[in-house]
């Protein structure tokens, strides 16, 4: 019961006029305008039909070609050789609030805390506040698209709590640390 509380009360400030979502969608970054000096127009690996040469390959979309596969924007993406090869995200149309630092701003240790209550050891060492705050600065500094980092507070707030309660169900609330497959005869 707690753990919905916390949810309650993180989602607590957020108003009708946020409820309004963007969609975005748009041509890849390639074939908008082409890459940087020093980028290579590559193909989303986690798509097995896309890849970086060949008939059907990004680098013809490099500022020129608007169809497949350079008129989806997650197909085919600039990338410097000397980076992570990590596709970006689609597009929300919602802006990133550059002033928000999530960790100090939205989500407080004290509220992490009163949702978070891991019954397991393996839990309580896995599901933690520094770990959490850590993931989110690490996976905003190579996305466009951050996590928990765009639009009004309120909804940073929908976003958090929303990934919060789906962690929650999905780790028998922070406990469980490993998905279990049983046999089945």
């Amino acid at each position: 019961m707690k753990f919905y509380f916390g949810i309650f009360l993180l989602l607590l400030s957020i108003s009708a006029a946020d409820a309004q979502t963007a969609t975005g969608g748009a041509l890849s970054e390639c074939a908008n305008g082409g890459c940087n000096l020093g980028e290579y127009c590559v193909g989303n690996s986690f798509l097995k039909d896309v890849d970086d040469t060949g008939e059907y390959g990004c680098s013809k979309c490099n500022g020129s070609r608007d169809w497949w596969p350079c008129n989806f924007e997650t197909t085919c993406f600039c990338h410097a050789l000397d980076a992570p090869r990590i596709p970006p995200a689609p597009r929300s149309g919602v802006n990133v609030n550059a002033a928000l630092d999530t960790c100090r701003d939205v989500l407080t240790e004290d509220t992490f805390n009163n949702i978070v209550q891991p019954t397991s050891e393996e839990g309580k060492q896995l599901f933690t506040y520094a770990g959490l705050c850590d993931a989110i600065y690490n996976y905003n500094q190579y996305h466009d698209e951050k996590f928990a980092q765009m639009g009004t507070v309120s909804q940073v707030r929908r976003e958090l709590a929303a990934f919060l309660s789906h962690a929650s169900v999905e780790t028998d609330g922070f406990s469980v640390t490993r998905e279990e497959h049983h046999c089945v005869n």
